[in-house]
């Protein structure tokens, strides 16, 4: 009696089916998206394009978060006005003003004097002494005992030309004129000689 190959025959026809429906699944083609959804796609783009974008400040241009210095009457642990000063045989003349930013300490105690230093007041118009500071004399280099001569005897040495100083006080709106002064003498037989008054007034 002989065999019947039937079952065998469909077996491998329904393996062929299977492998042609699994190649025309990897053969499909992907699914072009809508015309409004491609529209969205890339309007959505531009939009995460244009907000990655930072605002460029022009040159020049200030920070906006910057706080503006403060002219007059600031905190002068923190804000002070620069003064550059010009003595010239005597002759006192302010040369230009800059207002400065910085951590300046403040003293415990009073400065300590001598002969020869000057002593700079920032005076009201009532004359008020609003603020004062001590610079060692800009002017004078040294005294010494020159015995070249044989005999010891002191001498000034000073500083040929004009001498240009600087000077940092506190910003006063109050402040009119700023009086410097020479210290002259010892101790307490000292006295100040007047140098010059500068105003600080607008003309």
């Amino acid at each position: 009696m002989r065999r019947s190959s039937t079952p065998l025959v469909v077996i491998l026809i329904l393996l062929l089916a299977a492998a042609l429906g699994v190649a025309w699944q990897n053969a499909k083609p992907f699914a072009t998206p809508k015309q409004g959804e491609n529209s969205e796609m890339q309007a959505s783009a531009t939009e995460t394009q244009l907000g990655a974008i930072s605002p460029v400040r022009a040159a020049g241009e200030p920070e906006a978060d910057a706080a503006p210095s403060p002219a007059e009457d600031a905190d002068p642990a923190h804000y002070r006005r620069a003064y550059l000063l010009s003595l010239d045989s005597g002759k006192l003349s302010l040369e230009n003003t800059e207002d400065i930013q910085g951590d300046f300490a403040m003293r415990r105690g009073p400065q300590e004097e001598w002969s020869g230093m000057l002593r700079c007041r920032l005076v009201s118009e009532e004359g008020k002494v609003l603020a004062e500071e001590l610079l060692p004399a800009p002017d004078h280099l040294c005294t010494v005992l020159d015995s070249y001569d044989g005999t010891p005897k002191p001498v000034s040495y000073t500083v040929a030309g004009p001498v240009m100083f600087q000077l940092r006080l506190p910003r006063l709106a109050a402040a009119t004129r700023l009086d410097i002064s020479r210290i002259t003498g010892p101790g307490a037989l000292a006295r100040d000689i007047p140098v010059g008054s500068l105003s600080l007034t607008s003309p």
